[in-house]
């Protein structure tokens, strides 16, 4: 797996996919998924106003970026309750992540990690247990053999902390997987 920890932000990524956090009780949206809606004109927005989308955790939409964003999908992840966010939940989330993008093939991805005011979440910890849970997927699902691509997007004040999380993640998992590391520069 290579993990790639980006300033560049989400809706200028080239990947097949861009995964973004929902809370169900922040609204309006903030970070990622609130330059995602405010890219789609909105649309995130209206279909949680519509009740279409919740944020409860683990809930899964997919949909398009119609050209509006470098990669073609959008996938949105709810992550429950903004004040109950913890590292064990992260872990899962993460893990549900892996196992979605198994299942419809995609190897080249970016996510956010939530960390830091106002969640409970320490920016290094956050990217390391997030990473080890994208290798508990891979543990159960047992049928994945090629390479995977990860970018985390990361405000520049955060690289060197999500990179130390990142490192920490591939020492704790040297014998599980393969962990190529590395940061880039916003263009």
């Amino acid at each position: 797996m290579e993990v790639i920890i980006s300033s560049e932000p989400i809706d200028r990524q080239e990947c097949q996919l861009v995964e973004a956090g929902l809370f169900e009780d922040e609204r309006p949206l903030r970070g990622p998924a609130g330059l995602l809606d405010w890219r789609l004109n909105g649309a995130i927005s209206r279909e949680i106003i519509n009740g279409r989308i919740t944020g409860w955790f683990k809930e899964t939409v997919m949909i398009p970026s119609s050209r509006r964003i470098q990669s073609p999908k959008i996938l949105l992840i709810g992550l429950g309750s903004a004040r109950r966010i913890s590292y064990p939940k992260l872990r899962e989330v993460s893990a549900h992540l892996l196992q979605t993008l198994l299942k419809i093939d995609i190897h080249d991805f970016c996510c956010s990690i939530p960390h830091s005011k106002p969640y409970p979440l320490e920016c290094s910890k956050a990217v390391e247990v997030w990473i080890e849970g994208l290798a508990d997927a891979l543990d159960l699902s047992g049928k994945f053999r090629g390479e995977m691509r990860m970018r985390i997007i990361e405000e520049d004040r955060w690289v060197d902390e999500a990179l130390l999380g990142a490192q920490t993640a591939k020492v704790v998992l040297k014998k599980k997987m393969r962990i190529k590391v590395k940061q880039e520069a916003r263009s």
